[in-house]
């Protein structure tokens, strides 16, 4: 299991990082570093590229490590960087991708599980065998990129927490009872909470962060969140800022990623 000192590292407010393209649909790695330090300067505690707000399943696996290195690049000491490393069709390929992931130099993989929720004992052991290929630690993502059933039942997922080898998971359930199902049969893991709706109440319920699309724009506003939430501002305060959030996690979500992309090129003029 994981150490506590470990568990902090990896909790609180994430930025997901949104790919810029060209016209041509090549990467902007120009945009892309610009982009990074905007978000940086929102003081989140860690970073994730290579995520379904990078569109991740549109880039080449060339691009997906080199989008993982300059994050980890520009990342300022005690900021970590995440990202997805099993994309790859065949999983000869994703074992592959997990070591090239590694050697990018991020603090930690994140394993998709890839639309085989309904099969939890199939996708134990593939998870299992893949997490051989590296030495980091390894959160997992209820990735809706896939068809099938993207979530991992509790059960599952206390299992995997107890191998020692996977710190948590990007909880997409959208559901309070699932979410809670999880904090409370593996509780020495980072739930982290994508599901804006649910923020407030999934931390009151144990939840350890946010990882959710509206940091693509709004990471400020949810590292202040974080923060009133730790030093135990009023409920009243807190009530008021969240409903904030949820407003406008509507609006950014109804035209993602092209809506923050615009709000991006606005407010960096």
């Amino acid at each position: 299991m994981f150490s506590e000192q470990t568990l902090k590292d990896f909790s609180g407010v994430y930025s997901l990082i949104m790919t810029p393209f060209h016209e041509d649909r090549t990467v902007d790695w120009k945009v892309y570093e610009q982009y990074l330090e905007y978000q940086i300067s929102h003081r989140p505690h860690n970073l994730f590229p290579v995520c379904g707000s990078s569109e991740m399943k549109e880039l080449t696996l060339e691009e997906r490590l080199h989008s993982a290195s300059v994050a980890v690049c520009h990342a300022p000491k005690g900021m970590r960087v995440i990202a997805t490393a099993n994309l790859e069709d065949s999983f000869e390929a994703q074992r592959e991708e997990v070591k090239r992931m590694e050697q990018t130099g991020v603090d930690a993989l994140v394993f998709t599980s890839r639309g085989i929720g309904d099969r939890p004992e199939e996708l134990f052991e593939s998870l299992c065998r893949l997490a051989e290929c590296t030495t980091l630690p390894i959160l997992l993502y209820e990735f809706p990129g896939y068809p099938g059933q993207k979530i991992i039942d509790a059960d599952t997922y206390a299992r995997l927490i107890d191998t020692g080898r996977f710190l948590g998971i990007k909880d997409t359930t959208c559901r309070m009872d699932l979410i809670t199902d999880k904090i409370q049969k593996a509780t020495e893991s980072d739930v982290l909470q994508a599901n804006i709706p649910y923020l407030y109440d999934a931390m009151q319920a144990g939840a350890k962060g946010v990882i959710a699309t509206v940091s693509v724009i709004m990471t400020k506003t949810l590292r202040k969140f974080w923060d009133l939430y730790a030093s135990g501002a009023p409920g009243e305060r807190l009530a008021d800022l969240n409903a904030d959030i949820v407003n406008s996690a509507a609006v950014i979500d109804s035209c993602f990623t092209a809506g923050p992309k615009h709000l991006f090129a606005w407010v960096s003029r």
